[in-house]
């Protein structure tokens, strides 16, 4: 037996009671009718990662302080932003870059 353990509601139960509901539609067909895909295009994200740093940049000096909770709570606001959808670890990469440059 398979088990499904959901810590939140989230893309996967959003997707789960719509195949419970609408029979006939395909995970993937749900999927991208809610726009719950994860943000691939990586340009998008590193403007919103650019945006981010220049709205917070009370969290840039406090990382640059060395701070290691403020990349956390980046990350978060960057997500936030994109409703969940993008990765966290693209996310930190994209915000070290930036950063670093």
């Amino acid at each position: 037996m398979t088990h499904l353990r959901l810590h939140q509601r989230g893309p996967g139960l959003s997707v789960f009671e719509e195949l419970w509901r609408n029979e006939g539609k395909t995970p993937a067909q749900i999927v991208a009718e809610k726009n719950l895909e994860l943000l691939q295009d990586l340009e998008v994200l590193e403007r919103l990662c650019r945006s981010t740093l220049e709205a917070h940049p009370d969290l840039v000096m406090d990382l640059k302080k060395g701070n290691p909770r403020a990349i956390n709570k980046l990350i978060g606001l960057v997500r936030k932003a994109t409703l969940g959808r993008a990765d966290p670890t693209t996310i930190k990469e994209a915000l070290e870059r930036q950063l670093s440059s």
